[in-house]
């Protein structure tokens, strides 16, 4: 098959173009771009708003906010979501900490083995403050701090949000190792409400300029914002990739030495800790010493929370039991949380709470499957629900008792 090297063909047709040609060109493109968003339907085709791949989701007062990574529109928008001034919008901003996968059908929710602690709280608690209760998820899963600052910047300012609730990763807070994960919406921060200037410099490090293109034109045209749904109606040819150009030798990779950049840590786990090897080496090798660009974006993070004035509550995923059982890891944990909270104290304010005891476990029966994710975490969603009371001042109604958990949990829920 013949192929099209796209930088030949580039220097072999455009080389010679004058700025007046490249101008019309220009301007012929822009045309054609509104012409085609005048003519395309106003109703916009859709994907199925957020990430759950179970059929539906476990309650209906919890609203998937977050689209498939691949999809450059990044978040819903109130009006996709049906916003009603008249509910409590509490939203719960995290990464896949807050994912359970059980292992064991005593801890299936209402008969699922997969589901989330938004999932849980919506199930016990249905008002707030004496408003009916939406909890508005944020699962971006493998979420890095740069993924996370999207996810504040965009709920801080969504009118359908009345408080907050954030997850912090123990893990990946302050890694430099991963600032984002791979997806399509990086970008679409210079297009959102209220980004700061350093917003848009970090995001000239980490976006191609067609991605920032697309950001920024979005708003105007709807043809360019719904580009990923709009494409996914078109018929797909298997087998052929773009561009055709030849497949490129692998890169003879140099990998980095981790123990000559960390000489103070022994990455050998302790037995207690002998199960989560691999997280634990990489939340050692977090930058707490000094100001990296994930600790910029919690920098931020914070920032645009305090200017929200919503009541906000930051809490840290908690770590197995097995971590009292390693010193080297315990040291280190002294030293991140005493950054969190050196960070909470400068560029959060009096709407901000910051509760990192948890970090070292919460009340109730806690299953890890990893250092980070749960098979069960009811004590999790009992601590948040907790704080909320306690630290924030808010009402929470709950109801009546009824079974959440084991198989026959579903058959009484069919039935209610």
């Amino acid at each position: 098959m013949i192929g099209v090297d796209f930088s030949k063909f580039a220097d072999a047709n455009f080389s010679h173009w004058s700025w007046r040609r490249l101008g019309g060109a220009f301007v012929l493109c822009l045309f054609s771009i509104i012409l085609i968003d005048q003519l395309a339907p106003r109703q916009a085709w859709k994907s199925r708003v957020g990430v759950q791949r179970q059929e539906g989701t476990v309650s209906e007062q919890v609203i998937l906010r977050w689209r498939d990574r691949r999809d450059p529109r990044g978040f819903t928008t109130p009006e996709e979501i049906g916003f009603s001034s008249d509910r409590f919008g509490l939203a719960w901003l995290s990464g896949s900490t807050i994912s359970i996968r059980s292992d064991g059908p005593e801890h299936n929710f209402r008969g699922r083995s997969s589901y989330e602690l938004t999932d849980v709280f919506a199930a016990q608690y249905e008002a707030i403050n004496g408003k009916d209760l939406w909890v508005h998820e944020y699962m971006i899963q493998g979420a890095r701090t740069g993924d996370m600052r999207r996810a504040v910047l965009h709920a801080a300012h969504d009118p359908a949000i009345d408080a907050i609730v954030i997850a912090l990763n123990p893990v990946w807070l302050f890694n430099d190792w991963a600032i984002y994960t791979k997806s399509n919406q990086r970008a679409s921060i210079v297009s959102m409400k209220g980004a700061y200037l350093s917003d848009w410099l970090a995001a000239l490090k980490y976006n191609r300029p067609s991605s920032l293109l697309g950001a920024l034109t979005s708003r105007y045209f709807r043809f360019v914002r719904d580009r990923y749904p709009n494409s996914r109606r078109l018929p797909r040819i298997s087998g052929v990739g773009f561009p055709l150009t030849k497949k490129t030798e692998p890169p003879d990779m140099q990998y980095v030495n981790a123990r000559e950049l960390f000489p103070n840590y022994v990455f050998q786990a302790p037995s207690s800790m002998k199960k989560y090897q691999k997280h634990r080496s990489q939340m050692l090798r977090q930058t707490v010493e000094t100001n990296g660009e994930s600790a910029k974006f919690f920098a931020r993070m914070l920032r645009t929370l305090k200017s929200s004035n919503k009541p906000v509550l930051l809490y840290v995923a908690p770590l197995p039991e097995g971590i009292q059982g390693d010193p080297e890891g315990l040291e280190f944990l002294k030293h991140w949380i005493e950054k969190v909270k050196n960070f909470a104290s400068i560029y959060g304010g009096p709407n901000i709470v910051l509760h990192t005891d948890s970090i070292y476990g919460v009340q109730g029966e806690i299953v890890h499957r990893d250092i980070a994710h749960l098979h069960y975490g009811q004590g999790v969603v009992d601590e948040v629900a907790g704080l909320l009371e306690s630290d924030l001042g808010l009402t929470l109604e709950r109801r009546e008792a009824s079974d959440l958990y084991g198989n026959a949990a579903s058959e009484n829920h069919a039935k209610d």
